[in-house]
């Protein structure tokens, strides 16, 4: 059975955010849609970069690092 593991504070990812972290050596992404909280995997499949640093628009994470985004 799964485990709950915190990660993060809710008042470090408010709405229209990202945030970068590392849960049992995997990088996930964690978004505030809407006050809803959405976890993806962590890295972009092309550059390797850390979506979590990029920024949000309404339900896609554009890389920060050259832009495509992703949902």
């Amino acid at each position: 059975m799964a485990s709950l593991v915190r990660v993060a504070e809710l008042s470090a990812l408010t709405p229209g955010r990202c945030i970068h972290v590392e849960v049992g050596g995997r990088a996930l992404a964690l978004c505030n849609v809407a006050g809803t909280i959405y976890a993806t995997a962590g890295l972009c499949t092309h550059r390797g970069s850390h979506l979590g640093e990029g920024e949000l628009a309404g339900t896609e994470v554009i890389c920060p690092l050259h832009g495509p985004r992703s949902t």
